[in-house]
């Protein structure tokens, strides 16, 4: 009787952890992005920030667009 407990627990134990292991897929698959898609982001929220009328914000995102687009230009060359 103890021994089947004992072997009952010690099944419990190792399924629940590889259960729990397999199931953090989503990690392992992220996108890196690269500096045009950070830079697309960047035009697109300056565009925001115009249409907002915060033109300060935008023109430091279309700042940070611009470095971001040389960097990837120069990878590419």
């Amino acid at each position: 009787m103890i021994k089947r407990i004992f072997i009952t627990l010690l099944l419990i134990l190792f399924t629940s952890n590889a259960i729990s292991a397999g199931s953090s897929s989503d990690t392992t698959t992220k996108k890196v992005k690269t500096n045009y898609d950070k830079a697309v982001a960047h035009v697109k929220s300056a565009k925001k920030y115009e249409k907002k009328g915060k033109l300060e914000k935008a023109k430091k995102r279309y700042e940070k667009a611009q470095k971001l687009l040389l960097k990837s230009n120069k990878k590419k060359t």
